[in-house]
């Protein structure tokens, strides 16, 4: 009874965001990401080194990709986790780092209610305008699109693109949702495409600049990946917790 009272309380912060509104700062956001790196850049590096480590090496078995991502997706959890830590003046340990693993099947299932709802948007979303091109040029003009076949077929696909970032960018507070307010995973989904809408071209600015972070990480010969990634997991983080904010913290 107490859990559900607090998860009810959650929602009606949440209620209450929504109503009121809220203002952005994606370049504070990163700044702010930045400086808790620095001041712990060794734990960070050594946690995205293991986790594209461990992806890497058990992702080279294809058949056991699925079941690797759903084990890794734990560990994503981490980075925002201490975080958390470190902006509260929080004392934490490498350890921290894996505390996502303590409610592994809260996660799991998260993470498998995502998928199905992104395929629940996404395949209308593709089959509609596939459908319209088959009906109109033929399903064979695929292979070889010329003319108006051919723009109708790259606009399908930057319309495709975009579409798929927005509904990611709509999703991007439901881990933390998850976590901190212990909502159930539909609800921690819902309840940040609710808050991420109403400033949605935003978060979409913001998305594109920590994918710009990481575009240079991945240039500077994969190693800036190491400072890229975390930053921008804790930028995500730092805006969840300045638009959010996680004072009231609900434990199982």
């Amino acid at each position: 009874m107490e859990n559900t009272s607090l998860k009810t309380q959650a929602t009606k912060e949440v209620d209450e965001i929504i109503q009121h509104g809220y203002e952005t700062d994606s370049a504070g956001y990163i700044t702010e990401a930045f400086e808790i790196f620095k001041s712990n850049a060794l734990n960070y590096i050594l946690y995205t080194l293991l986790y594209l480590v461990v992806s890497s090496l058990m992702s080279k078995n294809q058949s056991l990709q699925f079941v690797v991502s759903v084990l890794l997706v734990p560990l994503g959890f981490g980075a925002f986790i201490v975080a958390n830590k470190i902006l509260k003046n929080q004392t934490y340990t490498f350890k921290n780092f894996f505390d996502g693993y303590d409610r592994f099947l809260d996660i799991i299932i998260y993470y498998i209610v995502q998928l199905l709802v992104v395929l629940f948007l996404v395949i209308p979303i593709v089959a509609i305008p596939f459908a319209i091109y088959w009906l109109i040029f033929g399903i064979s003009s695929i292979q070889n699109p010329i003319g108006s076949g051919l723009i109708f077929l790259v606009l399908f696909m930057v319309f495709v693109f975009f579409i798929a970032i927005a509904i990611g960018v709509l999703l991007i507070f439901a881990p933390n949702l998850l976590w901190f307010k212990n909502m159930r995973a539909i609800d921690a989904l819902m309840n940040s495409a609710k808050i991420i809408k109403i400033k949605l071209p935003n978060w979409i600015g913001f998305f594109f600049m920590i994918f710009g972070i990481n575009i240079l990480g991945a240039l500077a010969l994969g190693v800036g990946l190491l400072v890229s990634m975390p930053v921008s997991m804790i930028a995500v983080y730092i805006a969840y917790e300045r638009v959010v904010g996680t004072e009231t913290m609900i434990e199982d």
